[in-house]
């Protein structure tokens, strides 16, 4: 590696515990805690929460794709092509393996009646999933974000956050009944929505740059602006019964980089999504997650085999990769931690499987959501230690 890691990562900010603690708040509030209490039940879960939580769920994964399309880093991603895709196939390519293989346990313990192919695709979106907003975040906070095995691990985070969204994308198809040749007809104009708004922002953006020549920054109106055409694109895509992910990563990684408009968008959103939207983000997620389904010993066998199987299948199809590409074993090991961090996809994935009917078990909903919320409690905190044990 050219870039080593910085060592200026101070022992006592190891690992912020924000976005634990905000899922560790939903636990709290959630049908594992607090809303056993009928009052508390009622004042969360009244009629219209559901739709609200939704909501700003879609809303905060808007922002999050949009923003991580806007910090790509296309240099050091072109360059490093071969290298991160190697990697990121690798976890990928295992994980999806060991996922065929417990699927039929799975489906078999929680009783479902849906699709066998559709909740192999789910399990493998679980396990395969990384999260690259958690990595950015995660790898700013230890320091090593600029080094060039933290770039690795970004590009390489993005492209399985790719391959899981792939995978969303056919586990969503039905959302909506629509006949094939109205689906094409919608999934072109999905196309053409994308490709205005890409052209879209560079004109906008171009011109308030220029309007704002002599300032830093966009005014907050111009911000709100732009963000709000980027909002109104993906809500449009969403009623269409497509998700936006692709569409919002894609619209952020061609806006026009440089001057005024990128810079306001860059330093507004990641403050916000930093400290307000992942956390209530990821509050909401362990909100929704019920661990008192794991009550019993087959239960909690199927919550600890998808959690066995996507440490095992992103650490042994990382390290390999690693070996393959002569990388040093510390860093090999601290990428295959890295590709463990799981985010918004997955629980994404597991909501949209349920509405769709995709399957049929409320049981594998709330294990597999649990899974996936243990998962990423137990994972910041290690990597932090892991990251001071290799480079102390």
């Amino acid at each position: 590696m050219d870039d080593p890691i910085r060592m200026d990562c101070p022992s006592g900010e190891l690992f912020n515990p924000v976005l634990t603690m905000g899922t560790q708040a939903g636990f709290v509030l959630g049908p594992s805690g607090l809303s056993h209490i009928d009052k508390v039940k009622k004042f969360f879960f009244q009629n219209f929460a559901i739709d609200y939580y939704e909501t700003m769920a879609l809303y905060a994964r808007i922002i999050i794709m949009f923003l991580i399309g806007l910090e790509m880093d296309f240099p050091y991603l072109k360059r490093n092509l071969r290298v991160a895709s190697i990697i990121a196939g690798g976890s990928s390519f295992v994980c999806t393996i060991f996922a065929v293989a417990v699927t039929s346990f799975i489906y078999e313990q929680t009783e479902a009646h849906g699709s066998t192919v559709m909740m192999a695709l789910t399990v493998a979106v679980i396990l395969a999933n990384t999260a690259s907003p958690i990595v950015v975040r995660l790898a700013a906070e230890l320091k090593f974000v600029s080094s060039d095995i933290g770039r690795l691990a970004v590009s390489s985070s993005l492209i399985g956050d790719v391959y899981a969204v792939f995978l969303f994308i056919i586990i969503s198809r039905n959302k909506h009944k629509y006949d094939f040749f109205l689906w094409i007809m919608l999934g072109i104009l999905y196309f053409l929505i994308v490709v205005a708004v890409i052209v879209l922002n560079m004109y906008v953006a171009n011109w308030l740059n220029q309007r704002n020549r002599n300032q830093k920054y966009l005014k907050n109106i111009e911000f709100f602006g732009l963000l709000a055409i980027v909002i109104v694109a993906a809500t449009t895509l969403e009623t269409m019964g497509f998700s936006s992910i692709i569409a919002c990563l894609i619209i952020g990684s061609m806006f026009p980089r440089g001057g005024e408009a990128a810079r306001t968008l860059m330093i507004k959103l990641s403050y916000s999504l930093h400290n307000f939207i992942l956390p209530i983000y990821f509050g909401y997620s362990g909100f929704r997650a019920d661990v008192t389904f794991i009550n019993s010993f087959h239960n909690f066998a199927i919550v600890f085999i998808v959690i066995l199987s996507s440490i095992g299948g992103k650490i042994t199809g990382t390290l390999p990769a690693c070996v393959h590409l002569k990388i040093p074993l510390n860093e090999g090991v601290l990428l295959a931690f890295l590709m463990n961090l799981k985010g918004h996809v997955d629980l994404l994935t597991l909501t949209i499987g349920l509405e769709n009917k995709v399957m049929s078990s409320n049981t594998f909903y709330n294990l597999m959501m649990a899974a996936v919320v243990i998962h990423s409690l137990i994972w910041g905190p290690l990597i932090a230690y892991i990251k001071k044990k290799l480079y102390p």
